[in-house]
């Protein structure tokens, strides 16, 4: 599960339930985008740079990003930081944000 990616489309059908898992767990980046990178290509993107970044590898982490003027904001969890009950709820939520989000 992760926490926002951009497969999870919003449908009429289907409004967002949206919760808050706290933030002191989270750490945050923010990267240029390289000029010409298509919006199909912004997920590759940031999953390199959180490869290059994380200890963990890519699977282990709780990860979303907010892209705005050219830039993208990229925040992280190590997956192992919340428990299996935060995890099994989240399931069945539209999005998940760390709390300073909201």
């Amino acid at each position: 599960m992760k926490i926002f990616t951009a497969k999870q489309q919003q449908t009429e059908a289907s409004p967002p339930i949206v919760a808050l898992a706290r933030g002191d767990v989270f750490f945050m980046r923010r990267f240029e985008l390289p000029a010409g990178l298509a919006p199909g290509e912004v997920s590759g993107f940031v999953e390199l740079q959180l490869e290059e970044l994380s200890p963990f590898p890519l699977d282990q982490l709780l990860h979303g990003r907010v892209v705005a003027d050219g830039a993208v904001f990229v925040y992280a969890a190590y997956r192992r930081r919340f428990t299996a009950e935060e995890l099994q709820a989240w399931e069945q939520l539209r999005f998940v944000l760390p709390e300073f989000a909201g």
